[in-house]
């Protein structure tokens, strides 16, 4: 990959991303905005190549897997101490301190160890599982949640008697909840 120093946004949403590579930073030294919406970030582990832009400004995570986790914001404020908006909401001074205070001392620093933890264990997810099994059982769940051709027969015939985009963007909320039309 080139070296990109004028590139200061980058929107990578609804991509499906599962991991976002940390030898990236090199490549893209002034990146200020990164916008991550809408991708199957799981894992603090997924996240380690995003904390090596220190110059970042604005982060969105929105509707990943990851912001679930606890202690989410606190962490990624904590990690990226320039940051200005996170999911688009101002990060307040309140929260700046509350990072501080949550990952300060010696429980902070056994927290911050155990995400970091799950983040530098090669080879390994958060549970301890080796990441063979992991991909093998995404491989699994995969094939169990493809659709039987009867059902996708059932969904172009939904999208073909849609008559409006109303419809269209039903359907599309139905299918992304995992519901069938």
């Amino acid at each position: 990959m080139p070296l990109l120093p004028r590139l200061r946004n980058v929107l990578l949403a609804n991509n499906r991303l599962q991991k976002f590579d940390r030898n990236l930073s090199p490549f893209l030294p002034n990146l200020q905005c990164l916008i991550l919406n809408n991708n199957q970030l799981a894992s603090w582990s997924d996240m380690e190549g995003v904390f090596e832009f220190k110059r970042l400004r604005v982060l969105s995570l929105v509707e990943n897997p990851i912001c679930k986790e606890r202690h989410y914001r606190e962490y990624i404020v904590y990690r990226l101490p320039l940051l200005k908006y996170l999911d688009f909401r101002k990060v307040k001074e309140s929260e700046r301190e509350k990072a501080k205070k949550v990952f300060s001392g010696d429980k902070g620093n056994a927290l911050l160890k155990s995400m970091q933890g799950q983040a530098s264990a090669a080879g390994v997810d958060k549970h301890g599982r080796d990441e063979e099994d992991v991909l093998e059982e995404k491989r699994k769940k995969q094939k169990k949640d493809a659709l039987t051709p009867e059902e996708i027969e059932k969904i172009k015939d939904a999208i073909l008697k849609a008559t409006s985009l109303d419809e269209v963007s039903r359907l599309e909320r139905l299918l992304r909840s995992g519901r069938l039309p």
